[in-house]
């Protein structure tokens, strides 16, 4: 499967189990560990279990590979190798702040290219 396909994939799955708040963030040029993060916000810890759980299970249908971690109550993660999917609560998602931060990094990236 191309990149792009399961990159819309990936988003429709989230998308069609009420993730919220959904961004896309192409992080390749400030980093090799991922081509793109998917970021959401799960209403409930037991929303981000739902979000995980079919992410997952559409994933082992496609014998696609990944790898799941995180915080049983907060942030939850799925690394599909050059995507990784963050589900966070709304409270985890402010507090960590991860997009603000890639933006920083990203715009930290392209002013080294332009040297």
């Amino acid at each position: 499967m191309e990149l792009k396909e399961l990159l819309d994939n990936v988003v429709k799955v989230l998308d069609d189990k009420k993730a919220e708040d959904i961004n896309i963030m192409h992080v390749a040029p400030a980093t090799n560990i991922a081509d793109y993060f998917v970021v959401c916000s799960a209403n409930s810890p037991i929303h981000a279990d739902a979000l995980i759980s079919e992410l997952e299970d559409w994933l082992d249908v496609r014998d696609i590979e990944y790898h799941s971690e995180g915080d049983p109550t907060s942030w939850k993660l799925i690394d599909i190798g050059p995507i990784i999917v963050h589900i966070f609560t709304p409270e985890a998602r402010e507090y960590y702040k991860l997009e603000e931060f890639w933006d920083k990094m990203l715009r930290l990236a392209e002013y080294k290219q332009s040297e």
